[in-house]
Parts: C-alpha cells; sequence; structure tokens
C-alpha cells in the first residue's frame, strides 16, 4: 500500500514516488497526525488543544486507494469515531454514535461530541465561557439568532443537572456575566432556566 509522506508529495503526486505504509508511522514524522488533531480535533469539546484529556488512543486502520487514511479515536469514555480523510484540502468524513459527519460541514458534531463526553457540569461551564452575552443586541440577524440557539443549549444543560449542581451553575454564571445579565436570587436563575 502506498500512502503520501508530505502534503507537498500529495500535491506533486505525478512528480514524486509514493512511500510504502507499513502501519507504523511515527507520529513525529507522520503529516497526518498533525493533519487529524487539526481537522478532526477542533471539533471536540475545547478545540483541539483538549485533544490529549478526551482521547486515549488513535491510530490508522486502512488507507484509501487514494492514500488517505482511515483513523479509529477511542475516546476515554470508550465511545469510538471513525475518521476517513477524503480529500487534499484535510476534509473528514466521520461516523460516530452511528451517525454520520463531514468536516467540512460539520452540522451537530461538536454538540453531539460535547454531549457524550462530558458530564452535564462541565458541558454548562463549557457553554457560559463560550456566550456571546450581547448577541440580543446585534444588527446582524444571523448573529441574533445564533444567540438564541445558544441561550436554548444552555437552558438544556441546565435542565439536566441536579439540585447542587444549579447552585454552582449559579455561581458560574454571575461570576461570567456582566453586571446587567446577573440575577440577584438563585430562584430568578433558577425560573429563568440557567440563563
Amino acid at each position: 500500500m502506498k500512502i503520501h509522506t508530505t502534503y507537498t508529495d500529495f500535491l506533486n503526486e505525478a512528480n514524486n514516488e509514493l512511500a510504502d505504509y507499513d502501519g507504523t508511522w511515527n507520529k513525529k514524522d507522520n503529516p497526518y497526525d498533525f493533519d487529524l488533531r487539526i481537522n478532526v480535533g477542533n471539533k471536540l469539546p475545547g478545540g483541539n488543544k483538549s485533544w490529549d484529556e478526551i482521547v486515549k488512543k488513535y491510530e490508522i486502520i486502512d488507507i484509501s486507494k487514494d492514500g488517505q487514511p482511515k483513523w479509529m479515536i477511542n475516546f476515554k469514555t470508550g465511545d469510538v469515531m471513525i475518521a476517513q480523510r477524503y480529500n487534499r484540502f484535510g476534509n473528514y468524513k466521520i461516523t460516530y454514535n452511528k451517525q454520520e459527519y463531514d468536516t467540512s460541514n460539520p452540522g451537530n458534531l461538536g454538540y453531539d461530541l460535547m454531549k457524550s463526553l462530558m458530564p452535564p457540569m462541565e458541558q454548562y461551564e463549557y457553554q457560559v465561557k463560550a456566550i456571546d452575552w450581547y448577541s440580543h443586541m446585534a444588527d446582524d440577524h444571523r448573529s441574533y439568532k445564533s444567540g438564541r440557539s445558544h441561550q436554548d443549549t444552555i437552558r438544556t444543560i441546565y435542565s439536566e443537572l441536579k439540585g447542587g449542581e444549579k447552585r454552582k451553575a449559579y455561581k458560574l454564571h454571575t461570576k461570567a456575566a456582566p453586571k446587567k445579565m446577573q440575577y440577584s436570587e438563585f430562584d430568578e436563575f433558577d425560573a429563568a432556566g440557567g440563563r
């Protein structure tokens, strides 16, 4: 089986010889390792910086006819993702929890990964840190709509929290929110659905 050793080799494949792939790429010399961490890792909660915290093991399990690797990614939660690189732009077809995704148009991939890889309290904290607190003031309807969607996500996660976690969520929200958007009492915050 043949595989491109560098991106440049891929672009100039007519002029270059392909290296034999023996299934044991040294990660230091593997351009596909870096490509995987960037293009798939960016879809993980926390981005590719959280790769080592979330991923237990990953390896190439197959190579397509045009030299593109197929990866199996094992998460520390026990979940498995299959990621098949399918073009020179670093796009991947992903199978995760019996769902199909494409990194060129990921849809709900990031949300689905967050829901399965993080406990609800971590999800809530992650989402509160990512809030655009002023999206409701946006002139652009897309920004407004995105902000509303994010609020709905936060409310959904908040509804999954247990009693003590809801109080912790209140403290997180109070710490992160601008003064005008803070709740003075936990009961008001709870009635608003955690946002």
